[in-house]
């Protein structure tokens, strides 16, 4: 597989938006177009979360929505909590089997240890998290989230370790989360992201543009029992 370049991540980001929501017509205006490929990363994320939005509709999610309504989205470019910016942070809400959720991006979630955070890529949590945790949701509020590595080599095995440790401090009742790369994943870090002591993970690499059908295959399977 090759690298996928902003242009490319850009146009599947449209497509997908537009397959989604269409009447979401000023979102795009909130996702970076960038120039310099080292920002591109913020479009690997994009991608990433609108193709798991799709899946979800796949599976029977309905009324996609840019949240604060009125305004386009506006996605963080680096980590931060809901009350971070002058403006209201931009998320898409929708709703799944009669419940509200909401899609996140460079979000922090405080975790099962006292006082702590981690910085989520991507995320799906309950709905109204904003009203009852103003400043950070809580793990056991989200219900997938994904660790996206756009690299242009093998994710090493220091990498995965930094990701099972997320995983302990992260996961919470019903969650799916994966580790992503638009790359490949040394033998050495899959195994140990697959295999862990603890947990078991998701594990996908090579996940670009016109490839994403085993991430999107576990994800509907998982569906039933998080939603």
């Amino acid at each position: 597989m090759n690298k996928p370049s902003g242009g490319v991540l850009y146009t599947a980001i449209n497509n997908t938006l537009n397959a989604i929501a269409p009447g979401i017509t000023t979102a795009l205006a909130g996702i970076p177009k960038q120039r310099n490929p080292a920002g591109d990363d913020d479009l690997y994320e994009c991608f990433l979360y609108f193709e798991i939005l799709h899946e979800l509709q796949t599976q029977g999610a309905t009324g996609f929505r840019a949240e604060p309504a009125g305004r386009p989205l506006d996605f963080k470019r680096g980590p931060g909590n809901f009350a971070s910016t002058p403006t209201p942070f931009s998320y898409i809400a929708f709703e799944i089997n009669n419940r509200d959720y909401e899609a996140h991006i460079s979000t922090f979630v405080r975790t099962d240890a006292a006082m702590a955070r981690c910085e989520l890529d991507v995320c799906i949590l309950d709905g109204a998290v904003r009203q009852s945790h103003p400043n950070d949701p809580d793990y056991r509020q989200v219900r997938i989230f994904i660790e996206a590595k756009y690299y242009s080599n093998d994710v090493e095995l220091s990498l995965a370790r930094q990701y099972v440790g997320l995983g302990h401090r992260m996961r919470g009742p019903n969650c799916f989360d994966a580790f992503v790369t638009c790359w490949g994943i040394d033998t050495s870090a899959s195994a140990l992201i697959q295999g862990s002591s603890r947990y078991s993970y998701n594990c996908f690499d090579n996940v670009i543009p016109g490839n994403v059908g085993a991430l999107r295959s576990a994800l509907a399977i998982a569906v039933a029992s998080i939603f």
